[in-house]
């Protein structure tokens, strides 16, 4: 109970725990590095969709 390597696990799984109740979410910052270029990406995709003179009309849809 009291191995080393049992007190440094309990060290880390309570940093664990009080990062999830102060942030509310986990992040796996390996795999959002990789993903990062595709996000930004979508993301001016999503801002050149929401300026286009398309969306940007004075009359209702229905």
């Amino acid at each position: 109970m009291k191995s080393p390597q049992g007190v440094q696990f309990r060290r880390w799984a309570t940093q664990r725990l009080r990062e999830y109740l102060v942030q509310g979410y986990t992040l796996n910052q390996q795999r959002f590095y990789k993903n990062s270029s595709k996000l930004q990406q979508a993301l001016k995709l999503i801002k050149k969709t929401a300026q286009s003179s398309e969306l940007k009309t004075d009359k209702a849809c229905h």
